[in-house]
């Protein structure tokens, strides 16, 4: 505002300036105008005075009555005062009014004499000569002719003056507009200097701020004004206030949590460490500042952390891996690592959890089953050779009704077994994780041998398995994969009219090979895909039929696929039918590792 008001108040008093000088050049002009006028007037006055001496001095003959009568129309004219101009107002012509002033009042009274002359003949003709003597004559025509000359005189001296004036105006407005511009500019130039560094410094201080709150540390004291920097600056404090408050919260939360919560830098160095580190690992975050994380991990386990990690930077996003980390006293305890990498800022956020009491749980829950599933096989196994004992031994001696119910226990005996052996299937693979025995392996081979494993099972009900001439190399452990396509086909066999097709079909693509099992079956509702894959689950239509299962087999197969770095999914097909999958990456390149 200060900027625009300056210049213009200057401009303003500049042309205020200029406007007085105007004005002072209009009243001159007009001064000069009355000037000229009462030149003019002297003109015509003096023109008047020597018509009424020629007139005096005529030599003809006339009568006194009309001569009286021109007098006194000259008398008349010539007491009108020749000129009304001011003696203050208009100094140049003192000395020309005073003499022709005085002129005028001398003819004035010559021709008052002459009355009286023309009086005394009245009735008479005046004989010429004898009104005025030619010596009065030439005295007062050589008292009014220089008067004619002066005038002259006075109004090219005024002309002169006039235009040196207009000149000198001239020079001055000029002088007093390119002052007045030359002023405004300077002092809109020292204006705008003054205001760019104060902005700048305001501007600077502002971009410092803006810095400091980036880092993380406190900021100055807020800036003055009411300004658009102003405004931001309060933003920035107001952030600065909320910042801190978060990372009180952030800090109250890393200092309390059970898991150790850091960040590692691109070499796997310990940027920030959480204060958990004291009870889980037993060091002081101070202590892991700059120290290695691979140095921390038992050697069994380093390769698996630096490949985790050096994927994970390749690839971004997050991953999870278990390692065993070697805590301050020696003990070695194994963890779960939740990583997210950040490309940006070249560094990854973990999540430490100690998994001991996890794995302790398993072991324990592993050795039971592992008891039950011995505890359990053999009652089973001997009940169920005794009925078929008693069933195949005394079938005509028992009755129909309790041959029966002996054929349902025996179904039952069977079911019972095999939900004991697909949850220590289930368990075994849980355990083993990704730890199992990988090597190359022909997918079309695999579906062979499931095909002919369930190939009599789906004649049984006019069922055709149809194996598509497809092969891929695969990278996996043939036993597991064989079961699970066994437990696919099973299902599919399972849930498909009589006398219709399950195909079994091998897809590639440039990293991973896909084997999927289709068949004609009913379906899987959309509101239950996302469990088909769950342990003891089973969709709408399977519960809605006569056909009972575990709720294990698919589990299973997810399991199986997991463990190979792969994926187990469901996708309904358009002709009606579904369509389950694996998909397990193809052999490293280069063969077996």
């Amino acid at each position: 505002m200060i900027l625009v008001l300056v210049p213009v108040v200057i401009e303003l008093a500049f042309l205020g300036i200029v406007g007085n000088r105007l004005y002072q050049a209009t009243k001159e002009y007009e001064r000069l105008e009355r000037s000229r006028h009462a030149l003019i007037q002297l003109h015509h006055f003096e023109k008047v005075a020597e018509d009424a001496i020629l007139a005096l001095a005529q030599e003809d003959d006339a009568l006194s009555e009309k001569k009286i009568a021109d007098i006194d129309t000259l008398i008349n004219a010539l007491e009108i005062p020749w000129t009304t101009a001011n003696s203050f107002e208009h100094p140049e012509l003192n000395a020309i009014v005073r003499d022709s002033e005085s002129a005028r009042v001398n003819l004035i009274s010559v021709l008052k004499q002459v009355r009286l002359r023309l009086i005394r003949h009245i009735g008479r003709t005046v004989p010429a000569g004898k009104l005025l003597p030619k010596a009065s004559t030439i005295t007062m025509f050589m008292e009014v002719r220089p008067l004619s000359k002066r005038i002259i005189e006075v109004e090219t001296d005024m002309l002169d003056s006039d235009s040196g004036q207009i000149e000198s105006l001239t020079w001055k407005l000029s002088v007093i507009l390119a002052s007045g511009a030359g002023i405004g500019f300077l002092i809109s130039l020292w204006l705008v200097r003054d205001f760019t560094a104060g902005f700048l410094n305001r501007l600077t201080n502002v971009a410092n701020k803006a810095l400091l709150l980036a880092g993380g540390r406190d900021l100055p004291p807020p800036i003055e004004g009411n300004d658009e920097l102003a405004e931001l600056d309060k933003v920035l404090l107001q952030a600065h206030t909320d910042l801190k408050q978060a990372r009180q919260k952030q800090f109250a939360i890393l200092d309390n949590a059970r898991d150790v919560l850091c960040t590692l830098d691109g070499r796997l160095r310990f940027i920030t460490v959480g204060e958990a580190a004291n009870k889980v690992w037993l060091y002081s975050p101070d202590e892991l500042l700059g120290l290695s994380l691979i140095s921390m991990v038992s050697e069994q386990t380093q390769e698996v952390t630096r490949q985790q990690l050096s994927k994970l930077a390749e690839t971004g996003g997050d991953c999870e891996f278990e390692n065993d980390v070697k805590r301050k006293d020696g003990t070695v305890q194994p963890f779960l690592w939740k990583v997210s990498h950040s490309k940006e800022q070249a560094s990854y956020f973990c999540v430490a959890h100690n998994i001991s009491e996890m794995k302790a749980a398993q072991q324990l829950k592993q050795q039971f089953l592992t008891t039950a599933s011995e505890e359990l096989r053999a009652p089973i196994n001997e009940v169920n050779s005794l009925i078929g004992s008693i069933v195949n031994a005394n079938s005509e001696a028992i009755p129909k009704a309790a041959q029966e119910e002996l054929a349902k226990a025996n179904f039952n005996l069977m079911r019972l077994s095999d939900l004991v052996a697909e949850l220590l299937d289930l368990e075994d693979v849980e355990a083993a994780g990704q730890d199992i025995d990988k090597h190359p392996v022909s997918a079309a081979e695999i579906c062979r041998q499931a095909r002919l494993t369930l190939e009599a099972l789906a004649a049984s009900r006019g069922i055709k398995i149809v194996q598509l001439p497809t092969d891929a190399i695969i990278y996996g452990d043939n036993g597991r994969l064989i079961q699970a396509l066994i437990n696919l086909l099973s299902n599919a066999i399972k849930f498909s009219p009589n006398d219709s097709t399950v195909n079994l079909d091998v897809a590639t693509s440039a990293t991973t090979v896909t084997i999927s099992v289709i068949d004609q079956g009913p379906g899987i509702p959309e509101k239950d895909k996302e469990l088909v894959f769950a342990k003891f689950q089973q969709s709408e239509s399977a519960n809605k039929s006569k056909i009972k299962g575990s709720g294990l087999g698919l589990a299973l197969v997810k399991s199986i696929a997991e463990a190979h770095d792969g994926t187990a999914g469901y996708k309904p097909v358009p002709t009606g039918g579904s369509c389950f999958y694996i998909e397990i990456p193809k052999t490293p390149e280069g063969g077996v590792e």
